[in-house]
């Protein structure tokens, strides 16, 4: 018998798709997207396509460690990040903290050409065929860049391994997933900058025969300016550039189909 629940589900995917375009018309043409790092639109360019020989694993953690590895040797130039998003997954983020995120300013952000707006549960699904670049998955343009953010300790911690297993408070909403913020272990007292988060999401999504608890995770990492150059899942690997200005004037991504990996290439649209 098939869920009513999910036919519904399908279309307000539809119908927010028809919104985001609407409001992100809405935004470039205000005072509001000077503040916006993203260009009003991108190209994607398709690269190499590349046998995987990897032995498919059900872990995520796992599969971000064997996702990586390929990284490293096919997007050019490696970054140095990798090894340290390497040693977090390999090592399932022991002593990372719950932190509460508090982003200066609330705009989402706007739905462009070239940038994906991918979900916790795609996430989750580890669906990756895509060749666009990727977005945070709470979608908050603030996450973009760490100065535009601040972190504290959570009052009410949870761990990992709860959001993972959708057991943590919020998880049990149908439909809306629900963001946790994980950041490693401090080395001094005081207020730190953001180099590293860890976005664990959960929540209860609609399939053909009912609701499944869910969670998935995504890696950002930003650079000493405080821009995200980053973003790692348990499918892909997309690595960003900016120009002098601010704004995000490239990137490059792996992602894992199954039998083969795929490159791709995010550059300004042309005029």
């Amino acid at each position: 018998i098939e869920n009513p629940e999910f036919e519904k589900a399908k279309l307000e995917q539809v119908r927010a798709w028809k919104a985001e375009r609407v409001a992100t018309a809405r935004f470039f043409s205000s005072k509001e997207s000077k503040i916006s790092p993203l260009l009003a639109g991108y190209q994607v360019e398709e690269g190499d396509k590349i046998r995987n020989d990897q032995k498919h694993v059900e872990d995520p953690s796992k599969r971000s460690v064997q996702i990586i590895d390929q990284a490293k040797k096919h997007l050019a130039p490696p970054d140095p990040g990798l090894d340290r998003a390497r040693r977090a997954f390999a090592g399932n983020f022991e002593g990372w903290a719950n932190v509460q995120l508090t982003p200066k300013f609330a705009n989402k952000i706007p739905a462009v050409d070239g940038i994906r707006m991918s979900d916790a549960y795609e996430l989750y699904s580890q669906w990756s065929g895509y060749p666009e670049a990727v977005a945070p998955i709470p979608g908050k343009l603030a996450l973009y860049n760490a100065a535009w953010m601040a972190s504290f300790d959570a009052a009410k911690p949870v761990t990992i391994a709860d959001v993972m297993a959708a057991k943590a408070p919020g998880c049990k909403v149908k439909d809306k997933a629900r963001f946790f913020y994980f950041q490693p272990p401090r080395v001094t007292e005081g207020k730190q900058s953001i180099t590293d988060l860890l976005i664990v999401a959960c929540g209860q999504a609609a399939e053909r025969d009912g609701y499944y608890g869910f969670g998935s995770a995504q890696l950002l990492q930003y650079d000493q300016n405080g821009r995200l150059v980053a973003l790692y899942d348990s499918g892909s690997v997309t690595v960003l550039s900016w120009s002098d200005e601010g704004k995000l004037s490239g990137g490059k991504r792996l992602r894992n189909t199954g039998s083969f990996l795929r490159t791709s290439s995010l550059m300004p649209r042309a005029r």
